[in-house]
């Protein structure tokens, strides 16, 4: 675990460079809506890098 605030740091700053991401954080309404936000990002984020690990 040691690290581990470092590397979410890391991860939030990726999203934050992409237009939606920062969009939709701009109007949340809720804690709850601002993780599944995240969550969803976390999700693609995933999903991007086991493509990039095939090639």
């Amino acid at each position: 675990m040691r690290g581990f605030h470092l590397e979410t740091l890391s991860r939030l700053s990726k999203f934050f460079m992409e237009d939606d991401f920062r969009n939709k954080i701009m109007n949340v309404k809720s804690e709850k809506e601002l993780l599944s936000i995240i969550d969803d990002y976390e999700g693609v984020k995933v999903l991007k890098e086991g493509d990039n690990m095939k090639d």
